[in-house]
């Protein structure tokens, strides 16, 4: 993560692993996306993209982060381990 402040603001860059986001082979894609912040302070939460508080629904209201192209979604495998009269059985599913 890297931060910086200019006369226009601040600007915060943070990574996100693609292996923690679900999406589908293809050549582009399309995030919903959103950033909150809280500043206790001054008792204050600003977002990227405002949801008014009288409009149900959270993540239909997010931005869209588009322009990202040429990614391939990651295998994901789980290791399920269960025990059945004393031995282990460790199961991988992809």
């Amino acid at each position: 993560m890297a931060t910086s402040r200019d006369d226009e603001g601040w600007t915060a860059e943070f990574r996100i692993p693609f292996s923690q986001i679900r999406f589908s082979n293809g050549s582009k894609h399309k995030f919903g996306f959103n950033v909150y912040r809280t500043i206790n302070r001054l008792n204050e939460e600003q977002q990227w993209k405002l949801q008014p508080k009288e409009q149900s629904g959270v993540v239909s209201q997010f931005g869209e982060l588009v322009g990202i192209e040429g990614i391939k979604p990651p295998r994901l495998t789980d290791l399920v381990a269960t025990t059945v009269h004393g031995a282990v059985h460790i199961v991988r599913r992809a």
